[in-house]
């Protein structure tokens, strides 16, 4: 999907390329050089993989898993996905959504969650929620902020060593619903990502 996005009064082509195995050793690099303490290569695998989908969410049901590379220009700037819970059919959630470093502060950010939640509005889902940390994502929190989402504390899994936090944002033209501490699996998610070898 091709986009025409407006910085500064030039144009910049904006591609929005679905993840597929033949682009995944990319798109785990960039999540690996936007998030160098995380390493989200399950979750990436599995949003191309059935045989991976079904061996690690067999037990935590998930509708959707689709992740998208982001290029401006044919050059890559950052990754965007989305996912949802079986059990919450109403909230799709923001997965490893960045920019790389040298291309932040220049509006790519705020057009790409834009996008996402575009995506997620034409898949019927009525809510876009993410989860970050308060304590180390701190850019990150200040950006959701800026975008109106609403921000809750998440303390339903208190073996959570970071002071977790929930933004939400509506999709539709009712007021978006709080998350109001529901379980997320996110202790189970860290697990997996630490014990995928």
């Amino acid at each position: 999907m091709k986009e025409k996005f407006m910085l500064n009064k030039c144009t910049k082509d904006v591609f929005f390329e679905k993840v597929s195995l033949s682009n995944l050793d990319k798109v785990i690099d960039i999540q690996c050089k936007i998030f160098p303490e995380e390493d989200g290569s399950l979750n990436l695998k599995a949003s191309v993989d059935k045989d991976v989908f079904r061996k690690i969410y067999k037990n935590r049901p998930r509708k959707d898993l689709i992740f998208w590379l982001v290029k401006v220009n044919d050059f890559i700037v950052g990754i965007t996905g989305i996912y949802s819970y079986t059990k919450y059919p109403d909230d799709a959630w923001l997965g490893w959504f960045g920019v790389i470093e040298e291309e932040r502060r220049k509006g790519y950010a705020s057009y790409i969650l834009d996008w996402t939640m575009q995506q997620a509005q034409e898949r019927g889902y009525k809510n876009l929620r993410l989860y970050t940390s308060i304590i180390t994502d701190i850019e990150a929190v200040e950006f959701y902020k800026s975008k109106n989402m609403i921000m809750e504390e998440y303390t339903s899994e208190p073996q959570i060593s970071d002071e977790i936090v929930i933004f939400s944002s509506s999709l539709t033209q009712n007021k978006v619903e709080l998350w109001d501490n529901k379980h997320l699996e996110l202790y189970e998610q860290y697990s997996l990502q630490e014990n995928r070898n």
